[in-house]
C-alpha cells in the first residue's frame, strides 16, 4: 500500500491525472474518506470524468444522499453507464421505487444487465408477479446466477412447487448453498422425507450448520429416528448455540425421554432470551404430553405473568387440558377466542396420539 501510494503521488507530480483517481480509490479502500474525497474532487477538476461515479459511491456509503444523487447525475451526464444502476440503488434505499424502476430500466438500456436482477427484486417486493418473473428469467439468461435462487423462492411463494424445485436444483448446481436448505424444506413440507433427508445430508457434508438443525426437526416432526435427531441437534447447538437451537434441544430431549433439569433449562432460556417467539416451544411441549410442565411455566412467580399475557390462548388451552376449570374457566375465556382455543386443544390431542406411536 505504501509503495502504491508513493508511486501514484510521483505519477501525479508528473501530470498523470488518472493517478488522482487511483489515489482516491486507494484511500477509500483504507477508510480514509476525507483524503479519498479530496483526490476524487481533484481528479474531477482535472477532467477525469469517470471519477464522478466513485465520488457518488463514497458519498452514498457515508449517507450523504443528496450529494451522492447530484454526483450520480453528473456521472450520467459524462457518459458513465454504471451510474444509472448506482442511482437506482440509491433510490431503492430511499424507498423511491418509481425512480428506482426508471433508472434500472435506463441501466439495462445502457448495457448494465445485472439491473434485470434488481428490477426483478423490485417487482417481486411490489407483488408485480408478471414483471418479476420476466426479469428474473432475463437476469438468468444474462448469466446472473443469484436470480436462479430468487426465482425458485418466487415460484415457491406462488405455489408453483415444480418450478421451485427445478430452480432450486439449478441454484445448487451453481454453488448457492442456501438452495440446499430451501429444497430440503420444500420436500419436507410435501412429506417427501427421503428427498428432504438427502438434501439436508448434502448440507451437512458441505458444513452448513442449519442443515443439522433442519434434519433434526424433520425427524422430530415425522416422529422418526429419535436418537439420530438428538445427536444432530446437539451438534448444531455446539456449532451455533442460539435461541432456536436451545428451544429445539429442549423439545428433542423430552421426545427422547430426557428430562434432566428441564425446568431449569427453560428458566435459563427465558432469562437469556426473553419471552419472544415461544409459541413453538410451548405448543410442542403440549404435543409431548408435558401439560403440567407448561402449566408450571404459566404459573411461575418470575415468568408466569408475562407468559400468560403474551400467550393467553395457549394458557387457556393448557388449563383446560389440565382440567383446571375452577371458577367456571370456560365462562372467563372471551367468547371470540373460544373457537381458537378449542382448535389448539384438538391439535394437541391429535399430536399426543401421533407422538405416542
Amino acid at each position: 500500500i505504501k509503495e502504491s501510494e508513493k508511486d501514484y503521488v510521483i505519477a501525479l507530480e508528473q501530470g498523470i491525472m488518472d493517478a488522482a483517481y487511483n489515489l482516491g480509490m486507494l484511500y477509500e479502500s483504507q477508510g480514509r474518506n476525507k483524503e479519498a474525497e479530496d483526490y476524487y474532487l481533484f481528479a474531477i477538476s482535472n477532467g477525469v470524468s469517470n471519477t464522478w461515479n466513485n465520488l457518488s459511491v463514497l458519498y452514498f456509503n457515508q449517507e450523504r444522499i443528496n450529494e451522492a444523487e447530484r454526483n450520480y447525475l453528473k456521472a450520467i451526464e459524462h457518459g458513465n453507464k454504471r451510474a444509472f444502476f448506482n442511482l437506482a440503488l440509491l433510490y431503492m434505499s430511499q424507498k423511491e421505487f418509481n425512480k428506482a424502476e426508471i433508472y434500472y430500466q435506463l441501466a439495462i438500456n445502457n448495457g448494465v444487465t445485472e439491473a434485470f436482477y434488481n428490477l426483478a427484486l423490485l417487482y417481486d417486493t411490489q407483488g408485480n408477479i408478471v414483471k418479476a418473473e420476466e426479469n428474473y428469467l432475463l437476469a438468468i439468461s444474462n448469466g446472473i446466477d443469484e436470480a436462479l435462487y430468487n426465482l425458485a423462492h418466487f415460484y415457491e411463494g406462488q405455489g408453483n412447487l415444480k418450478q421451485a424445485e427445478h430452480y432450486y436444483k439449478l441454484s445448487i448446481e451453481k454453488g448457492i448453498k442456501d438452495a440446499i436448505l430451501n429444497l430440503g424444506f420444500l420436500y419436507g413440507n410435501q412429506g417427501r422425507i427421503k428427498e428432504a433427508e438427502y438434501y439436508y445430508t448434502i448440507g451437512i457434508n458441505q458444513n452448513i450448520p442449519e442443515a443439522y438443525s433442519n434434519l433434526a426437526i424433520l425427524y422430530y416432526q415425522n416422529n422418526l429416528y429419535k436418537v439420530k435427531a438428538l445427536t444432530l441437534i446437539k451438534q448444531y447447538d455446539s456449532i451455533n448455540h442460539s435461541y432456536v437451537s436451545a428451544k429445539n434441544l429442549i423439545v428433542i430431549e423430552i421426545w427422547n425421554g430426557i428430562f434432566d433439569n428441564v425446568e431449569e433449562k427453560i428458566n435459563q432460556l427465558l432469562l437469556e432470551y426473553g419471552y419472544e417467539e415461544l409459541d413453538w416451544l410451548l405448543e410442542n411441549l403440549l404435543y409431548l404430553e408435558q401439560k403440567h410442565l407448561v402449566l408450571s411455566l404459566f404459573e411461575n412467580e418470575h415468568h408466569g405473568k408475562e407468559l400468560r399475557k403474551r400467550y393467553a390462548l395457549l394458557y387457556y388451552a393448557t388449563l383446560l387440558l389440565s382440567n383446571k376449570v375452577e371458577n367456571n374457566l370456560e365462562l372467563r375465556i372471551p367468547p371470540e377466542v373460544q373457537p381458537t382455543v378449542q382448535e389448539i386443544i384438538e391439535k394437541v390431542k391429535e399430536k399426543n396420539v401421533f407422538y405416542a406411536q
